[in-house]
């Protein structure tokens, strides 16, 4: 390619001559850097959906309750790969601002209910996102309209739905759903080393380094954070910030973790849950008393957690069916699967020893 030919706002170098050849590798590098300066957002490269847990979020209010016109809440905007018929994806670029005027094309009659969608539309490479409604169809209650979206848009992307109802002609929002899709590209982790208690930021990747310290997860819509609890002994509190901890075995606003343990955490808008690692689970040997009454009635070892239970007495029933016509015998291992309780006959108060696995 000649080096005086130049294209309009390229701002990608072409190679000279003598870049064909080893003489010439500056002006090459030259053209690598352009090429990989031009490529902005780096590792978010053609993946659809919203870049950042921030990107394109918000809350959507009425504007005018007599017209239905919709805004948002506060300033949206962000990066977001959206579909073109021409390339497949265009990275759009948009100012965050607040949301104004948004009309939707058709509103449900007096008691009636309808989703209306926002959708985002691309322009050309790096520029702004449109955006703009779609009304849904009417429908007699919440429920229908909720389970009756519009479909997307060809050529658009959708970011919230909201349900609309017309009380005696004034409209209002009676819920939201979050529909943004979530580039994987803006999952990533930034590590940082923690002494004491910290409240992770999304995005976090927390090694975490103090016994007896707290750490405090973000619960918003997307955020993935890690926690990695490096410290030889003692334990670890992991937090959500409002809501709970959901996984495998655990569903409380917090849970522990002990050496070398670790947690990969997503939040939902109200909660965190867990998709990979878990929290302690180590095996708890504990020994109680119980009376006659409670054995009738039924003890649960663990609401979460199967265990084995020795009892000094005869175990008869595990989560209401009969184990043996005597009952299994005294002092055996018996095993309670998680949330099941165990009965048996004493004839007065008794012991037993629960082991946690």
């Amino acid at each position: 390619m000649p080096e005086t030919e130049h294209t309009p706002n390229r701002n990608i170098p072409y190679p000279t001559n003598k870049d064909f050849v080893p003489e010439g590798p500056a002006n090459m590098a030259a053209i690598a850097g352009a090429v990989d300066a031009a490529n902005t957002g780096e590792v978010d490269f053609l993946q659809a959906g919203v870049v950042q847990a921030s990107d394109w979020s918000f809350v959507a209010g009425m504007e005018n309750s007599a017209t239905c016109a919709l805004n948002s809440t506060g300033a949206t905007g962000g990066v977001a790969w959206l579909p073109s018929a021409a390339i497949g994806l265009v990275r759009s670029v948009t100012a965050t601002a607040a949301l104004k005027a948004l009309k939707p094309g058709s509103l449900p009659g007096p008691g009636k209910y309808l989703t209306v969608g926002f959708e985002l539309t691309p322009a050309t490479w790096g520029a702004a996102a449109t955006v703009s409604v779609v009304s849904g169809v009417e429908q007699a209650t919440q429920k229908l309209a909720e389970e009756n979206s519009p479909a997307v848009t060809a050529g658009k992307a959708r970011v919230r739905d909201v349900v609309i109802l017309n009380t005696a002609g004034v409209y209002s929002i009676v819920s939201q759903t979050e529909r943004r899709a979530r580039s994987t590209a803006g999952l990533k982790l930034a590590f940082t080393e923690q002494a004491g208690s910290y409240s992770a930021k999304a995005g976090d990747f927390v090694f975490a380094t103090g016994t007896g310290s707290t750490i405090t997860v973000p619960v918003t819509a997307n955020s993935l954070t890690h926690v990695f609890y490096a410290q030889g002994s003692g334990e670890l509190t992991v937090k959500a910030a409002s809501g709970i901890i959901v996984g495998d075995f655990t569903s409380a606003a917090s849970c522990k973790l002990l050496a070398n343990q670790h947690l990969l955490l997503i939040g939902d808008g109200t909660n965190v849950r867990i998709i990979a690692g878990e929290p302690q689970r180590e095996q708890k040997y504990s020994t109680a008393n119980y009376t006659k009454a409670e054995c009738e009635a039924g003890v649960t070892p663990s609401a979460t957690r199967p265990a084995y239970v020795i009892c000094e007495q005869p175990i008869h029933t595990i989560g209401g069916h009969p184990l043996l016509a005597t009952g299994m015998a005294a002092k055996a291992p018996v095993y309670v699967p998680a949330g099941q309780s165990w009965t048996a006959i004493p004839g007065g108060t008794i012991e037993a020893t629960t082991i946690l696995l």
